[in-house]
């Protein structure tokens, strides 16, 4: 049905429906050292009805202020400790995204990680969440997230699997209302994503 007349698929960037379903085929049968987002470790009750992510994939969480986006991103990347994370913190202060996963980890409230620090009695370890790496700047761009994670390797010693962006209201660069702006920024985040 067709002809193939030179270039290969990732020369081009083109792939006929074979070479896709042999992918498709291939990432089923044997998923492993493919990084997956599985968000049944999170809610156990999303097992079976939501596939795990895999790269290429977005989510994305919206809400309302205050209603704990930034905790459900945090519990996703520490229940993944195989998933080498680079996690985008534009909102909350160094300090404050430290003590929340301290908190997540020792299954303690953040008033307590604060207690144990200023006690003295400081039994706490980073050791659950190694493995996620934070950039906390304020006022970012797509390309600097994609800078960023292109340079990554030099301090994290390997390529991010996952990367999380907290929060894409605060990304600079989109247009218009918050609505367009947002909407814009996101666009843009399925691109690098893919």
């Amino acid at each position: 049905r067709h002809q193939d007349l030179g270039g290969t698929a990732q020369e081009l960037g083109i792939y006929s429906a074979q070479e896709l379903w042999t992918e498709y085929q291939g990432r089923l049968r044997s998923p492993d050292g493919l990084p997956q987002l599985d968000l049944a470790r999170w809610i156990a009750s999303f097992k079976g009805r939501i596939r795990p992510l895999t790269p290429g994939d977005m989510l994305l969480v919206m809400a309302d202020t205050g209603v704990g986006k930034s905790a459900v991103l945090q519990n996703l990347a520490v229940a993944h400790p195989e998933l080498p994370c680079l996690f985008f913190q534009i909102e909350l202060s160094e300090h404050a995204i430290a003590e929340r996963f301290q908190a997540i980890v020792h299954g303690m409230p953040q008033h307590e990680v604060e207690k144990s620090v200023l006690d003295g009695n400081d039994p706490l370890t980073t050791k659950a969440w190694d493995h996620i790496w934070t950039c906390p700047e304020s006022s970012i761009t797509i390309n600097n997230i994609h800078d960023r994670i292109l340079k990554a390797h030099k301090r994290m010693g390997v390529n991010p699997a996952l990367v999380i962006v907290d929060y894409i209201g605060l990304v600079q660069g989109g247009k218009g209302g918050k609505y367009e702006s947002v909407s814009t920024v996101a666009e843009r985040m399925k691109t690098l994503a893919k």
